[in-house]
Parts: C-alpha cells; sequence; structure tokens
C-alpha cells in the first residue's frame, strides 16, 4: 500500500484491437433499399442538381454586379445631372 492506495500485482495488459470490417463493394451498397428509398435519392439528386445550377448562376450575377461596381462613375454623368436639374431634382 502506497499512499493509501492499493497497487495492482499485474498490469492490465491492452486489449487487442478488432480490425475494422471487410469493405463492402459499392454494388450491394443500396441492397435494401425500397421504392421510397430510390424515390428519395432520385429527389435528392435533382435538388443537389438545382442547387448547383443556382449556384453558377448566382456567382454569374454577382461577377457582373461587381464588374459594374469597379467601373467608377458614369461616361455621361455630367449629362445625366444636367437632365436631373432640369426636371426639378435637387442636387
Amino acid at each position: 500500500m502506497v499512499h493509501g492506495v492499493e497497487l495492482e500485482d499485474e498490469i492490465d495488459e491492452p486489449k487487442e484491437i478488432e480490425p475494422p470490417p471487410a469493405a463492402m463493394p459499392f454494388s450491394r451498397l443500396f441492397a435494401y433499399a425500397d421504392k421510397l428509398d430510390w424515390a428519395l435519392l432520385f429527389v435528392g439528386s435533382l435538388a443537389a442538381v438545382a442547387h448547383g445550377t443556382a449556384l453558377v448562376v448566382y456567382l454569374h450575377y454577382f461577377a457582373k454586379m461587381i464588374h459594374i461596381l469597379s467601373l467608377g462613375p458614369p461616361k455621361y454623368e455630367s449629362d445625366f445631372r444636367s437632365w436631373w436639374i432640369v426636371k426639378g431634382g435637387k442636387k
């Protein structure tokens, strides 16, 4: 007994780690899927395609907007200001 704690006579040996189960071939991945599962997989795939397409369209318009904002003031800004003043706008 050391400091009120008993020491074990034997040291626990580490247990052997079991190897992981063998990998399943891809063809058997959906072996237990029923009609509902296949329908949900189909709808999910269509949603993923729609999301990917929407992302490309969104990025296209976002890039156009950034490009327009980076061009600076319009070439005919003075003409616009004169038109605005003639129409009664305040500067």
